[in-house]
């Protein structure tokens, strides 16, 4: 508890663990101060610009594929193409994506917004968003939900891959709520965080060849951006992400 108070016979052994204490929280500190990456995150870190190139040169055949061939193996190729887009163009969450809904904005106003985690699709050419529920977030606090909105925001994030999606779901699994799940598991079951997880390492594995988890990802998007200097850019990604400006630039930025 921070004390100094021990019995005499256990005075030696006290003092050893603090001072192996105190050298493994400096050394700690240097390399959060340093911003190095580990050897794990060496092995299977991506550049940013990779990624890109991969979206740029698998994007239309993909939707392609998934506009004139409905089947559940299209989905699943739909997913993977998602996946790697919310994980690059967006500020990515960790695993709030795995129990996400497409629906209309009209649905969506009458949801209670503590508990709902929805892609909303509205009409062509009008702005959609995604809405992160306040009780979702990791720190469970009671607050408004964050919305991203695509087209101002992030207008890179193409709306047509949510679209094709929705009509595949619609044409293969047909739910009775009248929403569309976002990601599936192969069952059209809702992807649970733990199978969302497998799902990252098995997608980026495939079309990557590396082994990465959404921290991972995380922190390759936050040291893409760590030249951005506006604080106003800074505090609104923070606030996406669900963490503070102090997390991103002392956990998640790596410069090597």
């Amino acid at each position: 508890k921070g004390t100094d108070k021990y019995l005499p016979e256990d005075k030696k052994l006290y003092e050893n663990i603090k001072k192996q204490l105190l050298e493994h929280n400096q050394v700690y500190k240097k390399d959060k101060l340093e911003q190095k990456k580990t050897q794990k995150e060496k092995d299977n870190w991506i550049e940013y610009d990779d990624i890109r190139n991969w979206i740029r040169n698998n994007y239309k055949p993909i939707i392609k594929k998934a506009k004139t061939k409905l089947e559940v193996g299209t989905l699943n190729e739909l997913q993977e193409l998602l996946v790697i887009m919310l994980y690059h163009f967006i500020p990515p969450r960790r695993l709030d994506y795995s129990t996400m809904i497409i629906t209309t904005q009209k649905k969506y106003d009458k949801m209670d917004k503590r508990n709902v985690n929805a892609f909303v699709i509205t009409r062509p050419h009008k702005n959609s968003f995604i809405s992160f529920g306040a009780d979702i977030a990791k720190s469970k606090k009671k607050e408004d939900c964050v919305i991203v909105k695509m087209g101002t925001e992030y207008d890179e994030f193409p709306n047509v891959v949510l679209k094709v999606l929705k009509e595949i779901i619609k044409n293969i699994y047909k739910n009775d709520d009248g929403n569309y799940r976002m990601l599936q598991n192969t069952n059209g079951g809702d992807m649970s965080k733990p199978s969302m997880t497998k799902f990252i390492k098995r997608t980026f594995n495939k079309h990557f060849e590396k082994d990465v988890s959404a921290t991972l990802l995380r922190k390759i998007y936050l040291s893409n951006i760590k030249k951005e200097t506006s604080l106003k850019k800074r505090l609104r990604i923070a606030e996406i992400m669900n963490h503070t400006v102090i997390t991103a630039m002392w956990h998640y930025t790596k410069n090597d």
